[in-house]
């Protein structure tokens, strides 16, 4: 059985922030946001110094490191950047999308009266497969 991949994640969020972005440029010295304010270090689409100003690293493309890129969770998915789990509920917001269809933002998505992250250890809320 393979897991089913929410139609909102598309198939690049199994990349690394490493396939995507190397913090050395050509010469080998590290790049600095102050170089020039409104460059796009990670070409993630989030200009240097507005990734400054949310708390972001500039040149990462997936700051608290749960798969999904910051550009993404600021503008489809609405979790925060800085958080794997934006809600708390014991779930990482890639594996609410893509393996339990729970929203990282809802920590108690069906109103079972406990955090997501809880009802999958129970086994009330399982696996998305695809059949």
């Amino acid at each position: 059985d393979k897991i089913k991949q929410s139609e909102i994640m598309p198939n690049h969020y199994y990349q690394t922030a490493a396939d995507r972005f190397s913090e050395k440029n050509e010469v080998g010295k590290i790049k600095s946001a102050n170089d020039n304010p409104g460059q796009d270090s990670n070409g993630d689409g989030i200009n240097d110094q507005a990734a400054k100003v949310k708390g972001l690293n500039p040149y990462k493309t997936d700051n608290d490191g749960d798969g999904i890129f910051d550009i993404d969770e600021i503008k489809i998915t609405k979790t925060d950047p800085l958080k794997a789990d934006t809600d708390a509920d014991g779930l990482n917001d890639l594996d609410e999308l893509n393996k339990y269809g729970t929203d990282p933002n809802n920590a108690d998505t069906f109103h079972l009266g406990m955090k997501d992250g809880e009802a999958v250890k129970r086994g009330l809320i399982k696996l998305k497969y695809i059949k």
